[in-house]
């Protein structure tokens, strides 16, 4: 990439839509949608948590939102300076 350019990566799970108010609550270490809170139903809560750390600390954007066919993850990468 150039100075300036940027990039994105979209993957979207079609299928089930997330309630609105979840999806801010889905990086918080720990949370999951299943309230049940079984092992056999999910996993620990922990993966877009780490996912956003991961991403914060490299300075790119990202956001996850319902979409008409289910749920639509997009991560934006910008370069502002140029590699020697």
């Amino acid at each position: 990439m150039k100075e300036n350019e940027t990039g994105a990566l979209t993957v979207e799970n079609k299928g089930v839509q997330i309630e609105d108010d979840e999806i801010v609550k889905l990086w918080e270490p720990f949370y999951r949608t299943d309230k049940s809170r079984s092992r056999h139903t999910g996993g620990s809560g922990l993966g877009l948590y780490i996912v956003k750390t991961i991403l914060e600390l490299h300075g790119f954007s990202y956001q996850l939102e319902n979409s008409r066919q289910g749920v639509k993850f997009t991560i934006i990468f910008a370069r502002n300076v140029t590699q020697m």
